[in-house]
Formats: structure tokens, C-alpha cells, sequence
């Protein structure tokens, strides 16, 4: 049939995977192999669903990951004066599930939001500060992580996350 012959010319079906909302894109994979190849092996919608780096461009506009920033909320606030960044509570909260098979689901290694870019293009290096105070002493650590030779493509949401919560369980 025709719908058979478009769906098994990957341009094609490319093209018709990419005028999907990036959630229902994400999801399609689920729905055949067929789909699950296509979105895996295609670099542009690999693209859209920020698992690739976007080509560098000359423009300096970046733009947030929507699937991201609705889900993780707390990293993309920024805090204003008399307004305190988010804390711990704010990550035990941000995925709203409620039982403990939903909850290790989400955070399992193999989920695909930690591979997710957080904004394109990327990153290439994470710049860490972390300020303290003790006995009225101010501090800051600082570290850098270099994404350029790792093959990653740019900074992506799992590496923010383990190190944000690493901070926070260590207070």
C-alpha cells in the first residue's frame, strides 16, 4: 500500500516524525521498531529530541530544552534577591511520583532525560561553584567539566542533576 511504501522510505518517515511535538516524538519510539530506528538513527531528530548537538552556529541564541525545563523546574529558576534558590525539598518534589516503582523508574541510569542536551547548541564546558558558610566564613569551590572530547556533545541533564544532588545531600 502507499502508507506502507512512505513509512519504509526513512526520508519520508523522518520527515513526518519531525512535525511531531519533541514528548510525542519521545514517545513514538515505543510504539515499533520501525519508528525506534528511525528516531534513533536520524540525526536531525535526534536533534529535536536534544540527544545531539544542534551545528554550531554564528547565532548566539540558545534555547531551553521545553521537556526539561517543565520537568526540572528548579534548575531553570533563576533566583532574584530576597528569593532563596531552590533546595533539596525542590528535587524530592520535582518528579511528583508517587510511588516507589514510578519514583526508581525515573531515576534509573538508562532514563532518557539524563541524556538529554539542556539547551542547543550545548554547552561544551560546566562550570560548578559551590558557595558556603561556616562560622561566618565565606567560601566558594569551583570545578570545571570539559564535554568536548567525550564524545557527549555538550553539557546534558544527568551530569547537572547528580551534581546538584550530590551538593545537596552533603549539607
Amino acid at each position: 500500500s502507499a502508507r506502507s511504501r512512505v513509512l519504509a522510505t526513512p526520508e519520508l518517515l523522518e520527515a513526518i516524525l519531525a512535525h511531531l511535538p519533541q514528548r510525542d516524538l519521545l514517545l513514538t519510539q515505543q510504539v515499533s521498531h520501525l519508528f525506534q530506528s528511525a528516531i534513533t538513527t536520524s540525526p536531525r531528530l535526534q536533534h529535536l529530541l536534544f540527544f545531539r548537538a544542534s551545528p554550531a552556529s554564528t547565532s548566539r541564541k540558545w534555547a531551553l530544552n521545553p521537556m526539561l525545563r517543565e520537568r526540572f523546574l528548579p534548575w531553570f529558576v533563576t533566583p532574584t534577591p530576597g528569593t532563596p534558590a531552590p533546595g533539596y525539598s525542590a528535587i524530592e518534589m520535582l518528579d511528583g511520583l508517587d510511588s516507589a516503582s514510578s519514583r526508581e523508574a525515573f531515576l534509573r541510569a538508562e532514563a532518557s532525560w539524563r541524556r538529554m542536551l539542556i539547551v542547543q547548541p550545548p554547552p561544551q564546558t560546566l562550570r560548578v561553584v559551590r558557595f558556603g558558610n561556616h562560622q561566618r566564613e565565606d567560601s566558594a569551590e569551583e570545578a570545571r567539566v570539559s564535554f568536548e572530547e567525550k564524545g557527549a556533545g555538550g553539557v546534558a541533564m544527568g551530569v547537572v542533576y547528580d551534581i546538584t544532588e550530590s551538593f545537596l545531600r552533603s549539607r
